[in-house]
């Protein structure tokens, strides 16, 4: 118990938890409203958009991290290529954590919100405008609590990988930020096994409770 209520465990789940809620925040705003906008939008084949959206997590995770750190430091490839640096050098800050794992795993909040959105009956729409409904009222008494589902799912997914992880906080903060995942890591490598286990398994109960 006293290696539990030590300040560095207590700074770890802190951080893990206070990035995992902002992202989540941030990826179902942004992930809501893209989502949305493939919904309604006129283009036939949708599942093209999808993909290029999904496309991506088939990628080496390191690989995408490592080249969104190259993005985020001085002389990247952006301005070597095109002479711009738009992230400027934010590299071990807690804005390039952030949009790490935003850009990581927004994915799995558009994909179950699209296909919460795609099940609904466009009749039900058309019958809330009908009955003299404005459109902002339609989404928020109709669409938004038919697509909910979605977006519980999708919370799930990204609240849940993102408060467990710790390479994505470790390469981008560059060992300066403390994550759970992280401290897990370094106490099964210093051989302290049983602090190593004990934080897994509170891990394991945070995730049974969100799931359940």
């Amino acid at each position: 118990w006293d290696l539990l209520i030590q300040r560095p465990t207590l700074v770890a789940f802190k951080n893990s938890a206070l990035y995992a809620i902002l992202t989540t925040i941030v990826s179902f705003g942004l992930g809501y409203f893209l989502a949305y906008q493939i919904k309604r939008s006129r283009i036939k084949n949708k599942l093209v958009i999808m993909t290029i959206i999904v496309l991506p997590m088939w990628s080496n995770l390191l690989l995408r991290v490592g080249g969104l750190l190259n993005i985020m430091k001085e002389n990247n490839i952006l301005e070597s290529l095109l002479g711009i640096n738009p992230l400027g050098s934010i590299h071990g800050t807690w804005m390039a954590i952030l949009i790490g794992l935003i850009i990581t795993y927004m994915p799995f909040m558009i994909l179950p919100v699209y296909t919460a959105l795609e099940k609904i009956d466009i009749s039900l729409e058309e019958a809330s405008l009908d009955l003299g409904l404005t459109p902002f009222k339609t989404f928020w008494k109709v669409i938004f609590p038919l697509s909910f589902k979605g977006v519980v799912t999708g919370s799930i997914m990204v609240f849940l990988p993102t408060f467990a992880g710790f390479a994505i906080p470790y390469l981008l903060s560059e060992g300066q930020t403390l994550f759970i995942g992280n401290m897990i890591n370094d106490r099964f490598i210093a051989t302290n096994y049983n602090l190593g286990s004990l934080l897994s398994v509170i891990i394991l109960v945070i995730i049974l409770g969100s799931l359940l």
